[in-house]
């Protein structure tokens, strides 16, 4: 019961998204290219430069990128035998290749592990969101679009630049530490972009769980897709939570890789609803962005439901 109490402020935040689109009129796809355009590149940037980069870290952000692309691209190819359209079959990779590990990962795994725990999350978010950009995004474009103007609108995503130039930075400064330490205006500069960079990641939650509200809000035909729906809620709910066991025991009986506390953190992100990401691609790529939002909006009812049992079990 209390973490039940503790996920409510969550779902309150997508019920004033709702009361938005309906009564303020605010737009679904104005707020969804702010954040895919803007936000996320921001705090994509931010992660990686705040990374303690060793070869056990440097391995986070592969565990949901991987994962992601594995089922983006499985149930892409799933949908178009079931569903028998392409496009669809492209929506449905985005509901069954992202997970909420941001927006609503995030303030689960500070509620059963603390502030301590929040690099690792980071990093393995950073994965997710790297893959949202990246090979998410390129697998439902195939569903549309040829594969040549698949890449080019994937290229144009501009968090795919600016990871790269923080994982530059990043490594720049961990080999130049000595120098910079004895500058006055690195840590002017460091000052300055906390402040800069804090702002972003309060917008980044708080607008990643009102788009859930106003895609639901601005669903023009509700659509009930049995089979569209239920796959992508066996992939989220199933698969995710499922790799993430398997995965455990590869490291307790094979190969002790990742601490408990890592894996631990990737058990409780996977255990959260579909992306609300999954309504802001759709959106960018024209796809059937209504159906995923009462898909989006469905798998955060289950997960109220759904996370604290699961979580009596393993806990």
């Amino acid at each position: 019961m209390d973490l039940f109490v503790k996920l409510i402020p969550l779902y309150i935040i997508i019920l004033f998204g709702f009361i938005a689109g309906k009564r303020l009129n605010v737009e679904r796809e104005s707020i969804a290219r702010l954040v895919l355009y803007m936000v996320t590149p921001v705090v994509t940037f931010k992660g990686i430069l705040d990374s303690n980069i060793s070869f056990e870290t440097l391995t986070y952000p592969f565990y949901f990128w991987i994962l992601g692309a594995l089922l983006c691209a499985g149930f892409f190819q799933l949908g178009k035998k079931i569903l028998g359209n392409s496009e669809l079959a492209g929506a449905l990779s985005l509901c069954s290749g992202l997970a909420n590990v941001g927006y609503y990962g995030l303030p689960l795994v500070f509620i059963f592990m603390g502030d301590k725990a929040l690099g690792t999350a980071m990093l393995l978010i950073l994965g997710l969101a790297i893959h949202e950009c990246s090979t998410a995004f390129f697998t439902a474009a195939c569903g549309k679009y040829s594969v040549k103007e698949a890449i080019y609108r994937t290229l144009k995503l501009p968090a795919i630049y600016t990871s790269l130039v923080a994982l530059a930075l990043n490594l720049f400064c961990k080999f130049n530490i000595g120098f910079l330490e004895s500058q006055i205006w690195y840590f002017k500069l460091i000052d300055f972009s906390n402040l800069f960079f804090e702002k972003f990641v309060g917008a980044y939650s708080l607008l990643g769980m009102l788009i859930v509200g106003l895609g639901l809000a601005k669903v023009k035909e509700f659509k009930f897709n049995f089979k569209f729906i239920s796959l992508a809620l066996i992939s989220k709910f199933i698969f995710f939570p499922g790799f993430a066991l398997l995965f455990a025991l590869y490291n307790q009986h094979v190969h002790a890789f990742y601490s408990k506390e890592a894996l631990e953190i990737i058990f409780l992100m996977s255990l959260v609803p579909i992306g609300a990401n999954a309504i802001t691609l759709s959106n960018e790529l024209n796809l059937d962005t209504d159906l995923v939002s009462i898909t989006v909006a469905l798998s955060n009812i289950v997960a109220l439901i759904y996370i604290p049992l699961v979580l009596a079990w393993y806990f």
